[in-house]
């Protein structure tokens, strides 16, 4: 599994997901649902791997995603969506309200 990537699933769009860690890479197509990928935006490969593996993505998505400190939003583009979320942070010395991305 690329080191950049923390999970990821292939959704089908009814409730159920499988696991595609292992093998998301360019060639892995989604056919229905969507696809969910948590990456580790500090890793150096994480912005290159977006830029050339996921050649589909829209640059303000891989521009969006690899922001330090987006702000919370949901964004329509074209068939899909981008989803910033926001969660307490549990990092050492930190206050947990003061949220991260």
């Amino acid at each position: 599994m690329n080191s950049h990537i923390i999970l990821a699933y292939d959704c089908d769009g009814k409730g159920g997901a499988n696991s595609i860690s292992d093998k998301l890479d360019n060639s892995y197509d989604v056919t229905e649902g969507f696809t969910w990928v948590h990456i580790d935006a500090n890793h150096p490969d994480a912005e290159p791997w977006l830029r050339s593996e996921i050649e589909h993505l829209d640059p303000y998505i891989i521009d969006a995603l690899m922001a330090d400190g987006t702000r919370p939003r949901m964004t329509k583009i074209g068939q899909g969506a981008i989803l910033i979320l926001r969660g307490a942070n549990f990092n050492e010395n930190a206050e947990p309200e003061d949220m991260i991305s």
